[in-house]
Order: structure tokens, then C-alpha cells, then sequence
């Protein structure tokens, strides 16, 4: 076991910076699959997808323009911790109020903009 230690600390410091050196800003999710359905006022936007690790947090964030319906960004945060090496999948999604019917949506991701249909559900 004495042997082990020197190793496993360097092991540990290295994860440990490592870690701390992953905090960084917001990045846009490579790659999704994106849906869009309006129902009873409410359009609704989900992304689905896979990252490269566990860990990552996804999400959508409003984009601060004055356009109707509004743009949306998809969010993929590398994590800051321990991760398994494993294709993770996801899902993720946003709402905004609408009374009219909306006919599509625009998300950004790293790939650029997309135009997602609404389907309008009774």
C-alpha cells in the first residue's frame, strides 16, 4: 500500500486540477434532435441527444433579442468533477407562452441555426 500512495496522489492532483481548470463558460451542444409542439397556449421546445461524458448539464437559455416567437440556445456545460467515460444520453426543454399559433421555432446550437416546426396539438 505504501508503495500505491505516491501514485494515487498524483493521480488525486491531477483530477483535482483538472477539475478546476473545466470551469469554464457556457458551451452550445455539438448535436441534437429538436421537437416543437403548441398546445393550449403554451409552445413547448425539447432537444434530445448524447455527450461524451456523464456529467455535462444541458439546457436551453432565451436568447436576448426582441423577436416573437423568441430564439433559444442549447447549452452544453462540460462538468467540473469526476466523470464516467460513457456516451450519455439527453433531454431538455423549454416554454414560452404564445397566443397565436406559431408556426416554428429557431434553436442555436455549435452547428449553426435551425427552423423547428411546431406541431399544433388540440
Amino acid at each position: 500500500m505504501a508503495r500505491l500512495f505516491p501514485l494515487l496522489s498524483a493521480l488525486f492532483a491531477a483530477a483535482v486540477l483538472a477539475a478546476s481548470a473545466g470551469a469554464q463558460e457556457a458551451q452550445l451542444c455539438e448535436e441534437a434532435q429538436y421537437r416543437a409542439e403548441q398546445r393550449a397556449g403554451e409552445v413547448t421546445i425539447q432537444a434530445a441527444g448524447a455527450v461524451r461524458t456523464s456529467g455535462y448539464k444541458v439546457y436551453f437559455s432565451e436568447l436576448p433579442i426582441a423577436v416573437f416567437p423568441p430564439e433559444f440556445a442549447l447549452h452544453c456545460d462540460r462538468p467540473s468533477s469526476f466523470v464516467l467515460m460513457v456516451i450519455t444520453p439527453f433531454e431538455a426543454e423549454i416554454a414560452f407562452k404564445a397566443g397565436e399559433p406559431v408556426e416554428q421555432v429557431t434553436v442555436h446550437d455549435a452547428r449553426g441555426k435551425h427552423q423547428v416546426p411546431v406541431t399544433q396539438v388540440e
